[in-house]
This record gives C-alpha cells, structure tokens and sequence, in this order.
C-alpha cells in the first residue's frame, strides 16, 4: 500500500513541476492518464515458447524422358506456321528467333496497357487467337502474390493489434519499475529501457507515454531521425550509429496507414540491438545489463497480460514465413538468465559483478550472428557482432551469401548473381567474375563463393522445407539449376541465351521475394570505399520446367496445411491456394506431355488458352477490390554500402514479352509469352515502388475520387537504369514494333 501511494504521490509531482527538467511530456491526442497498477502486481513467469512443428508434406519427383524431335527455325521463318499474324520484328530480332528459338522484346508503346500485370498479355492473347507461352516467370510470379498478399494481411488483421497491445504493456511495466523506490540503484538502466519502449510506443500508439521530460526529449530526437530518415545518424539513446534510412516504409507496407506504423515498429525492434561487446571486443556489461533487464520485464505479467504470448503470436507466423532471429532473442536470454542467476531473479541482481564470469561463460555459448555487417573503416559505427534484438530481423541463406562476397574497400557492392552461383549456376559465377569483381582478384572470389556453394549443398531436404522463405529459394535453386541434358529437348531450351533466361528468370522472383520480406530479413552491410470468329485450332505450350512446378506445388501445400496449423489461413487464401494447386498440377501435366511429344488435351489447351483470366481471378481473389495492386513491378534493397550511403537495388521491371518458336504435332508455332525484366543498381536512398513505377513510367493520376495507375507510352522506361549487359544474349536491343493482326471473321 506504501508503494502504491508512493507512485501516485510521485505521478502527481511530476505533473505540478510543468516544464521544469522533472516534467512528464504528454502528447496533445493523448487522454487522461489511466492509474498504473502497483508493483507488487507485476509476477515473474518464464513461459516457452510456443512449439509449432510442421507438418510434413511429401515431395513427389516425375519422371520423364524428353522427346522433342529436333527442328530449327528457317532462316526467313518460313516454316513458323501462324508467321502471318506477327509483322514488325527487326533483322536482331529475326535472327535471335532463327538462332536462338526465342526473343525477348521490350513494352511496345503502342500496348502499353498490356504490361501492367504479368498476366495481361495472356489475356490478350486470348483475344488476339493466337498461342501462348505460359513461362516458369509469370508462375513464380503468382506465387509472390499468394506470399505477400498473405503476409500483408496476416499483419493487418492479427500481428498489428498484437504489436500495439504488446508496445504498450513493456512501456507500462516499465514505467512500473522506474517509479518503484526500490529501484533506485538500477534507475539509468530502467530509463533507457523506458525510452526504448516510449519510442515503439510512439510509432505504433500514437504517443510517448507519461515519462519524465529530460527522457522524452530523447525520445523525441529518436522520432526525428526515423521521420527524416537521412542515413546513419549517432542515436541519442544508443549513443552508436543507426542507419535511419531503413525506416523508409516501403514493400507492401507503403501507403497503408495501419502496416507504416507496423513497419516502423517492427524496424525499431528489429534493426537497433542491444551490443554484447564495445568496440575493442570487450564484455560490454551496460549493454548487456540493458538487454537481461529488457528480458525480465517481458516475462513479467501485469493483471492476466500475457506478453510472452503476445511477443510469440507476432515472432511465430514471421518465423514461418521468413525465418528465425539472427541476433540473440528473449528466450535465448532467459535460459542464461535462469542458468545464472536462477528463476527468482531480481532486477538489482544484473548490476552484482559477482555473476559477471559466469554470465559471460553462459553468453559465450550464444550462437553468433550468421549476417555480421563488415564495417571495419570507422566511417562507420555500429555493432556488428553478438546482440540481443527484441524482435530481431531474420537470417536469411542469401543475405549471409551476399554479406560473405562482400569484401570491404575492394569489392563492397554485391549482386543477385553471387547467389545464383552460390545455388550452383556456373553462368552466374562466370558473369559475376566478369564483370562485378572489381579490384578483387578472381581466386579470392572463387574461394569464398566455394565456400558458400558447400553451405548450400550441405543443406538437407528438411533445411529447404523448414518455411516458406526456404522453400521459395528452393524452388530458385532448380530455376538456377535444372539437371537436364540437352538430348529430347526443345529447339529453343539448347542454346546460352536460354541458360542466360532462367538466370533472369530466377533473379526475378528473388527480387519478388526480397520485396515482400522487406522489414524481416537481415540486410548485409559493408562499406566502399464483333461476327463469328474463324475457330482454327492453334497450340498453347507450357515452357517445359516439370520439377519447378513440382517445387512449386509442394511450396502451395506446405503453405496451405501448415497456415491452415496455425489458423492464419484466410478463406480468401484457401481459395487462392486451391487455384494455385490446380495451376502448377496443369503445368506440370502439359510440360510432361510436351516433353515426351504428347499431344495434350483439348480439354488442357483450353485451360491454357483462358489462363490470363484465372491468373487474374487468383490475383482478386487473394485482396480486397480497394486494395488491389496495380503494376506488377517491385523494387527492393538488399545491401547497403555504409560509408557511401548507398543501397543495391534489385526490381522487376515492366513485364517483358517472349517470343518462342515451339513444336506442335510437327508443326512450328511462334507463341507469345510473359518473362520478367530485372534491374540491379546502386540508390542513394532505399525505393518504393510508387518511385519504382514513376521510373519506369506509371504516372499515377487521381480524377475525382478515382485514383489509378496507368502507362505514359512517352515516358516508358525513360527514366529507368539500363538493365546487366549479359540479358542482350536473350532480349533484342531494338525497339519492339511487333504488331498481330487481328483475327478474321466470317460476316454473312
């Protein structure tokens, strides 16, 4: 009753003192302040973590043998049956059709409305009566959409309020144990801890808190810095550097009110950590301090308030999704917690130095960090090394490939090829040696991608199905790395400009999923220095990948069981995912047959015919007609390069249209297909993708209450960067002035 009273006493103190230091900064939005409980009503409990295994799904590999006769184009293309209804290719273009089976062309101006959506031309293509090119892209692609639109709603619906009601409980216990007299001896520690949480709070909750004024000034300047978002910054609470760039809302979070707050929140607990060590590798025991203390209050419950609980329902559906922590948790801290000072803990008893030899023995035994940013000029300050994250960022097998070939001063700047090598493509390594080493000696580089090469090929079948993430790159892996011999195969698929296509191919989804695990994944880090139609019978053809799409149906149900498990399956996604399971078993089917020189079904051509529209039905099904996404094109950072404040960019650009030459019933058909375009550049500030877009000449155009994205046919790709040179194997350097005339009709 004493301390109760005491706490009121002081609250009503700190209100009298107005604006003098000892001052309590209230937002103006904010009501009256509501009563703290007492003390003695925070409990001590160590809860577990909540345990969700996976269920197993099987993975089923078809067998095949390719049996495509061998054909080739003729010179003029005199012997591509339907060659009537496409006029406009160039000479370069021809020829990469007579060489290659294929060409990869540019938005056409004249169509620009075609290239919104990866789907779109499909659609058109339906229209047009002519065959279509259904490619590995445009399915990996639907795949993207399932994940984000998933996640984002996952996020919207149940890890927000979770988020807020989570903020807010740290920053009252907190505030709690500030005020409790007995607490003194401990009381800088405590209100570090309190701006931390006010901060958080801020961002997600709209205010700092009751806290004393001198505290929330600091808090305040933590707000600036993320508001102005200008690179890295000394942080006032942290006294390190803090790249505050990263709380640029971007991904799927941008213009959604409720995910920037989530963003911002999350990025503040994931990006900023508590360092176990200074900066001559020392224990850093304040830190350390600060980080057990932080532990200890989440496992403290107030009136039923289970936040370990609530920590878990946002930290497990992310884990699933992306994978777990790289940095030390609040579980791995309370086994050290329990290990050294026992489950009857008090927070005075981190301050005894009597623990410290066998809390470093305990802190030791942590797993390091597999992403540790390499920072070694000094332009640069801030931890790298073992740190505890309250809601830590995730590690990622890419980023720790990206941050590996990082090599400070001679080679800072990466690229989405040393992971396609790293996955074992020989044409991605030698195109990175090529081109994007640098100063960096050629063997240098070998050796340590050798070194990653092993890390992924020591991977076992259950490492690539833990989660979603994993099994998305999983999936790359056959995209980077199909096992087919040339014999049996298609005209087209024989050939370097084809290797050079799934390279693309795979870039592509990767900047996919890059984008849509934005705020979770750990970023490496180094410094640079009208009538009846004529109803002929014409082929659509499936782009011959039969185990990415057995990747990819197993990828669906896995997702659809295992959210199912964890009762965050929509019945939106459930929907999507059955649509989903039927698309890849329909591609994979008509791969087979193609490959075995199977005619398919009638029944199956026409599901290939009208594929655009139920690509699009999926695509509608999985968001909200307000909420739906316009352009198809993405952009994400995946790197930094610290002392230059500049970021890696990778992003899809508008789709591209395909051109192939495929086999049918010993016919040659020219189909038109969908292929994703990459772009990879240096930024000095991360992108949205409303800027992406702008780049790439999507205006934006609000008429009344109607707000719409559209095509400027005169500002397509104007501003966008060139593309890597080693696409111009595969796509034309000219201009696409295709034209496909319109189908006849008989008017009688």
């Amino acid at each position: 009753m004493f301390k109760r009273s005491l706490m009121v006493f002081l609250c009503f103190m700190l209100l009298l003192t107005g604006c003098h230091n000892n001052n309590v900064l209230k937002d103006q939005n904010d009501n009256d302040s509501q009563e703290l409980p007492t003390y003695d009503k925070l409990n001590l409990v160590w809860k577990d973590q909540l345990d969700f295994s996976n269920e197993i799904v099987e993975y089923e590999v078809s067998s095949y043998t390719p049996k495509v006769p061998d054909y080739r184009v003729a010179e003029n293309l005199s012997n591509i049956k339907n060659l009537d209804r496409f006029n406009g290719f160039s000479n370069e273009q021809i020829g990469k059709l007579v060489n290659n089976g294929f060409v990869v062309l540019d938005p056409n101006p004249e169509r620009a409305y075609l290239y919104m959506k990866m789907y779109d031309i499909y659609e058109n293509n339906e229209y047009k009566q002519i065959p279509s090119f259904i490619t590995v892209d445009v399915a990996l692609h639907m795949y993207h959409k399932f994940f984000g639109q998933t996640l984002k709603g996952i996020e919207e619906e149940k890890l927000f309020e979770a988020l807020q009601q989570l903020t807010e409980n740290m920053l009252n216990k907190t505030q709690i144990l500030y005020l409790d007299e007995g607490n003194m001896s401990i009381k800088e520690e405590l209100e570090s801890i309190l701006v931390y949480f006010s901060v958080a709070n801020k961002l997600i909750n709209d205010t700092y808190g009751d806290i004393p004024s001198e505290l929330a000034e600091i808090a305040l300047k933590e707000i600036e810095n993320i508001d102005k978002a200008e690179g890295y910054v000394k942080s006032s609470l942290f006294g390190f550097d803090i790249n505050y760039e990263q709380f640029i809302v971007r991904g799927h979070y941008a213009g959604n009110e409720t995910l920037e707050k989530y963003f911002k929140t999350m990025m503040w607990y994931g990006l900023i950590g508590y360092p176990f060590e200074d900066e001559i590798g020392n224990p850093d025991f304040e830190s350390i301090t600060k980080a057990l203390m932080t532990t200890y209050i989440a496992f403290l419950e107030i009136e039923e308030n289970d936040d370990i609980s609530l920590w878990d329902k946002i930290y497990s559906p992310t884990n699933f999704f992306v994978g777990q922590s790289d940095d030390i948790t609040i579980f791995d801290l309370k086994g050290v917690i329990i290990e050294v000072y026992g489950e009857k803990v008090q927070l005075k008893d981190f301050k005894d130095e009597s623990y410290h030899e066998k809390l470093i023995k305990e802190i030791d035994e942590l797993p390091q960090p597999g992403i540790q940013n390499k920072l070694i000029t000094g332009a640069v300050d801030t931890p790298t090394g073992k740190q505890f994250r309250f809601m830590g960022q995730r590690y990622t097998l890419d980023a720790n490939i990206m941050q590996e070939l990082m090599f400070p001063i001679i080679r800072p700047v990466p690229t989405g090829l040393d992971v396609a090598g790293a996955f074992g493509n020989e044409r991605a390594e030698g195109l990175a040696k090529e081109g994007y080493l640098h100063e960096l000696q050629s063997a240098k580089y070998e050796e340590e991608l050798q070194k990653m090469k092993n890390k992924v090929q020591a991977l076992s079948l259950s490492d690539w199905q833990y989660n979603l993430y994993n099994g998305w790159l999983w999936v790359l892996k056959k995209v980077w790395s199909p096992e087919m011999q040339p014999v049996g195969l298609p005209f087209f698929m024989k050939n370097q400009a084809w290797q050079d296509k799934n390279l693309q191919t795979g870039l592509g989804s990767y900047a996919e999923i890059k984008h849509d695990t934005i705020l979770y994944a750990k970023q490496p880090v180094a410094e640079m220095g009208g009538g009846e139609e004529l109803q002929e019978h014409y082929p659509n053809y499936v782009e011959p990948a039969v185990e990415v799409y057995n990747r990819l149906l197993w990828l669906v149900q896995f997702s659809r069981i295992n959210l199912e498990k964890r009762e965050l399956l929509t019945e939106r996604g459930e929907i999507a995912l059955k649509e989903l399971e039927d698309l890849y078993l329909l591609l994979r089917d008509c791969s087979i047959k193609q490959l075995e020189n199977i005619p398919i079904t009638e029944e199956e051509n026409n599901a290939l015919k009208y594929i655009g529209g139920r690509m699009e039905r999926i695509d509608n099904t999985l968001s909200p007609e307000y909420d739906r996404p316009v352009s198809s094109a993405i952009i994400a950072d995946v790197a930094g390069i610290a002392d230059f404040g500049l970021f890696l960019e990778i992003a899809t650009g508008l789709p591209n249209e395909i051109y192939v030459a495929v086999y049918d019933e010993e016919r040659v058909y020219l189909a038109r297909g969908v292929v994703y375009s990459y772009y990879e550049f240096l930024n000095d500030k991360p992108l949205t993708d409303q800027q992406w877009h702008e780049m790439l000449g999507v205006e934006k155009i609000e008429e009344y209450e109607w707000h719409y994205q559209r095509i400027n046919p005169e500002m397509l790709l104007k501003n966008s960067p060139p593309q890597p040179d080693w696409v111009k194997s595969f796509k034309s350097t000219g201009a696409n002035r295709v034209e496909i005339s319109d189908i006849e009709y008989n008017l009688e």
